[in-house]
């Protein structure tokens, strides 16, 4: 870096495994290209990439860096649950290693966000020990969302006598149509 110019601030994004959730962040990583003053890189986790998302990782600019968190053997996850278990498991097992990728970008240039997807969102517990900013990208309907943000109201203030709940842009639906 030339003396007197600043290394640019730094945007993290991490993913879940999943092209429903790879193309929504590597679609907004696209978007902060433009912002010169921006870095950014996607963390992905290896153990869980499949050739379709590889193949869409290595065809970004090259602006954007890809780091991958190393394999966590499968056998060391346990055997309990399916798949999302699993996904849910490996992404705890990588916190070690995510701390260590952050801290790495942190002392390169400031990381100004650490973005994750709502599967991911487990991460945020790393960026808060390091004193950084995290969000989440939550890529979904709009019905959705209302619902996911109205359900504390919904579950203080709802019986079981089978009022009907109304969401904005939603059909109404009965409290016993939640799932437990």
């Amino acid at each position: 870096m030339e003396e007197g110019r600043e290394a640019p601030s730094h945007v993290v994004l991490i993913p879940s495994p999943g092209m429903g959730h790879l193309i929504p962040l590597t679609e907004f990583a696209k978007r902060l290209l433009p912002w010169k003053h921006l870095s950014t890189t996607v963390i992905t986790f290896s153990a869980f990439t499949s050739v379709a998302e590889q193949s869409l990782l290595t065809s970004l600019s090259a602006s954007i860096s890809i780091i991958a968190v190393p394999n966590i053997r499968h056998d060391d996850l346990g055997a309990r649950g399916g798949t999302e278990t699993k996904l849910g498991d490996a992404i705890m097992a990588s916190f070690p290693f995510l701390r260590t990728i952050l801290l790495n970008l942190k002392e390169q240039a400031p990381v100004v966000a650490l973005v994750t997807d709502i599967i991911t969102i487990g991460v945020h517990h790393v960026a808060r020990e390091l004193g950084l900013p995290a969000f989440v990208f939550f890529t979904t309907t709009i019905m959705y969302l209302t619902l996911f943000l109205d359900l504390p109201n919904i579950y203080n203030q709802t019986n079981e006598d089978g009022n009907l709940i109304h969401l904005p842009g939603n059909v109404p639906f009965r409290p016993k149509d939640l799932p437990r």
